[in-house]
């Protein structure tokens, strides 16, 4: 599972249609991000967008990911 389909498992997404609709991220960005194995390409912005869908500061939003990354080598 990549670190978006993670992203969706973790906090209750249940397709990249709500994520859009709480983001405001187009699809076809998110599909794209369906197909990335890192999410240290992705640009800020939308990292803020997904960090804010969450409750969470981009601070709090790469914490999640590294643990999430930790977590999937072991």
């Amino acid at each position: 599972m990549n670190w978006f389909d993670q992203y969706k498992k973790d906090f209750g997404f249940k397709s990249n249609y709500q994520v859009s609709k709480k983001t405001g991220i187009i699809a076809s960005s998110l599909t794209r991000l369906n197909n990335s194995d890192d999410w240290k390409n992705v640009k800020i912005g939308t990292m803020l967008l997904l960090a804010e869908a969450v409750e969470k500061n981009l601070d709090g939003l790469v914490g999640y990911l590294n643990e999430q990354k930790k977590h999937s080598t072991n």
